[in-house]
């Protein structure tokens, strides 16, 4: 910095040559201006003289010349003396610039440096940021006790996880468990439990009189009566003759059931008609082993009448099965031309009671165009696989058409337990085809 003593000292020396150097120059300058106007005044002599004057005068004015020749040559190296000097000072202002810059950066690092030591000072004074929590201990040796019970309980786990999970994807699908949760969510009465066989619906019964199989049978016989009986109220009571069964979703023992029912109420002395109104998948044909056309799709379409298009669907002789048929066209086309209504109409008036078997509800809307020119729909269950969201989504619907919904029939549902007083009045059912969720 400026303060510096060897900064302070060459500055000072370089004011003192200044002064010097300007102090000699000034002395100079009189006797160079004497010297020049005394040559000039030679000149001017020689001038007048033009060339004529003794050989004294010029001897003495080349001793005058030689003189004023030293003189120049004097002061010619004081000239020189003074330029060197005024060099070497100005090196020594380079020297002093480069010491000040050194001084500058000795500063810079000696600032850092004292802010490093601040810095040090302050985190020694401050309490170290590591704690001991607790002092180190030999590990102890594992517990095979312990490790054996983890083991089992993984185990139980590993075991009891898929349980649960299942448990809880049944839960979020909402299916149908018993009768009372169908009651509750759907504000339906459930008019019938059919038992769940695992056979075909056209094969026929044992004729034997004990084993399982004859109880399923004799189970399955007073279900599918007593769903009967209740269509037979209905039709006394509320003068209902046409019945649509129906279901949310495929599946789900809508034409089984149909198929059965019709059975039951033939055998009760009525006039039935079973008709298949399932026009895209049709089933009632493979069930009762009957050839699909002509059936419903010919008679609207006025290719056959509906006398030729009837079968005979066995024992008893008063049950009359109309197929589906080769099914090509639109139904809606068939309803605004009236075909539907002409058919129904001969099927009311030539028939105590008529099942119809319809498509599902949600998947295609055959069964809201079908159900109007009925006179009540039920919907067919089966536990464990339908579920109640569809269910009452398919309900919905029919409401919104204003088509009214009779009730449900579960298909795997409990008879309440009283299934069993049948065979202790030692009755013996007759042999039926028996039932399955197909």
């Amino acid at each position: 910095g400026s303060g510096h003593p060897s900064y302070r000292k060459m500055q000072t020396e370089l004011e003192v040559r200044e002064n010097l150097l300007a102090k000699r120059k000034a002395a100079a300058e009189p006797r160079v201006a004497l010297l020049a106007k005394q040559q000039q005044r030679q000149q001017q002599v020689q001038a007048m003289r033009g060339g004529g004057g003794t050989a004294l005068d010029v001897d003495t004015l080349r001793s005058r010349v030689e003189v004023l020749k030293n003189q120049e040559q004097m002061l010619q190296e004081r000239v020189d003396q003074l330029s060197g000097e005024m060099r070497q000072l100005g090196q020594s202002s380079i020297d002093v610039e480069l010491m000040r810059a050194e001084i500058a950066s000795l500063e810079d690092v000696r600032r850092r440096v004292g802010e490093e030591i601040e810095r040090t000072a302050i985190e020694l004074k401050t309490d170290s940021r590591i704690k001991l929590l607790s002092p180190a201990v030999a590990a102890a040796p594992p517990d095979t006790k312990k490790r054996m019970m983890r083991m089992a309980a993984l185990g139980m786990f590993g075991l009891l996880a898929p349980i649960g999970l299942m448990v809880i994807w049944d839960m979020t699908r909402k299916r149908v468990n018993n009768v009372e949760s169908v009651s509750r969510t759907l504000s339906l009465p459930t008019i019938g439990t059919i038992p769940l066989v695992a056979k075909n619906p056209l094969q026929r019964g044992p004729q034997g009189t004990g084993g399982r199989s004859h109880r399923r049978q004799a189970e399955l016989d007073e279900a599918v009566d007593g769903l009967a009986s209740m269509l037979l109220h209905s039709a006394q009571i509320d003068d209902n003759q046409v019945f649509m069964l129906s279901s949310a979703m495929p599946g789900e023992g809508k034409s089984t059931v149909a198929c059965q029912l019709s059975l039951s109420l033939a055998r009760s002395g009525k006039k039935v008609a079973l008709v298949d109104f399932d026009l895209r998948r049709p089933s009632v044909h493979r069930y009762l082993d009957l050839p699909l056309q002509p059936g419903v799709a010919e008679t609207l379409h006025h290719q056959v009448t509906l006398a030729d298009a009837l079968q005979p669907g066995g024992e008893p002789k008063n049950l009359k099965v109309l197929t589906a048929g080769q099914w090509s066209g639109q139904l809606h086309e068939r309803c605004t031309d009236g075909a539907v209504d002409d058919l129904f109409e001969e099927l009311r008036a030539n028939y105590d009671l008529v099942i119809v078997d319809s498509s599902p509800v949600l998947p295609v809307h055959d069964a809201r165009v079908i159900g109007k020119y009925t006179d009540g729909v039920i919907l067919t269950l089966v536990r464990d696989r339908s579920r109640l969201p569809l269910v009452a989504s398919a309900y919905e619907i029919f409401k919104s058409y204003g088509i009214p919904v009779l009730g449900t029939v579960m298909i795997g549902g409990s008879a309440a337990g009283y299934t069993g007083y049948y065979h202790a009045y030692g009755e013996e059912p007759q042999s039926k085809r028996l039932m399955s969720a197909k």
